[in-house]
């Protein structure tokens, strides 16, 4: 990935572009906010809650039927 980098304390000019490896997330770091779990039969709840903005965090929808 092209990243702008600063490698000391300085002016603008000091900054360079640099191709950089991505981050990788280690084991156990990554966390995902789950705010929201729906029934595979039931899909239209997460995405009235995604077009009334009142999702805060990730949206799942998990196989099943509502309520069990």
């Amino acid at each position: 990935m092209r990243a702008i980098v600063c490698r000391a304390w300085g002016t603008v000019d000091d900054l360079t572009l640099e191709d950089l490896a991505p981050p990788l997330p280690t084991a156990g770091k990554l966390q995902p906010a789950v705010t929201h779990r729906s029934a595979l039969e039931d899909t239209a709840a997460p995405i009235r809650l995604l077009t009334d903005r009142k999702a805060h965090g990730k949206l799942v929808v998990v196989p099943g039927r509502r309520g069990g």
